[in-house]
């Protein structure tokens, strides 16, 4: 077998043969991009899913606090009503002096 003695047939499938292999490297290389790509986005995704779950728990936490300062002062708002309410039925009865109820502060300063 000498060289260059090969026919135009062989030289044509040769050519055919690396365009064909060229091609499907190019289309493995174009499929192993496009699965890096997404794997990319997948990450990005997890991450992004993991910071809005942190920011959800820190909303609640946050909102929790708010509910537990405003719930001290419901306290003291609902015992200031029952305390009125109590004043209210003690006049109602007679077991308080009208001036008395409504103004507690001056009890100590009206005669008995």
């Amino acid at each position: 077998s000498e060289v260059g003695t090969g026919s135009v047939d062989e030289v044509d499938d040769a050519a055919d043969d690396a365009v064909q292999g060229s091609a499907e490297l190019m289309a493995y290389s174009a499929r192993e991009h496009a699965i890096h790509e997404a794997w990319r986005h997948a990450e990005k995704a997890n991450k992004l899913g993991e910071e809005a779950a942190e920011a959800a728990l820190q909303a609640a936490y946050e909102s929790a606090e708010a509910r537990r300062i405003l719930d001290q002062h419901n306290v003291i708002a609902i015992e200031n009503q029952t305390q009125a309410d109590v004043r209210k039925l003690e006049v109602a009865h007679g077991a308080v002096p009208l001036p008395t109820a409504l103004f507690p502060l001056a009890a100590p300063l009206l005669p008995l």
